[in-house]
């Protein structure tokens, strides 16, 4: 039980700094998406205590753009949207058959 728990904690531990690894190295097999949209850059840094708010936002904006194994997470989830449940991932795209 105790190496169990051992194996456990370790994979979970694993989970946790796989997106800080995945950053650090770009190992993530996914390296584009096609969204029609740039990625927020990372924002630079504020000058004064007022624009701090303003920087926050355009952090957290990088930060979920940039997130170690997105574009993967992205991937599986549409994958699991379209093959498993039948349904489009994007809300404005409908799943059918083209009828040819």
């Amino acid at each position: 039980m105790k190496k169990l728990n051992i194996f456990l904690t370790t994979v979970f531990i694993l989970f946790l700094i796989l997106p800080i690894i995945d950053n650090i190295f770009k190992i993530s097999p996914i390296k584009n998406l096609f969204e029609k949209r740039l990625p927020a850059e990372m924002p630079k840094n504020p000058k004064n205590f007022k624009e701090v708010k303003k920087y926050l936002s355009k952090f957290e904006n990088f930060f979920n753009d940039n997130y170690g194994f997105r574009k993967s997470l992205v991937s599986v989830n549409s994958w699991i949207m379209d093959d498993i449940f039948n349904e489009s991932p994007n809300d404005r795209a409908l799943v059918g058959d083209c009828g040819g």
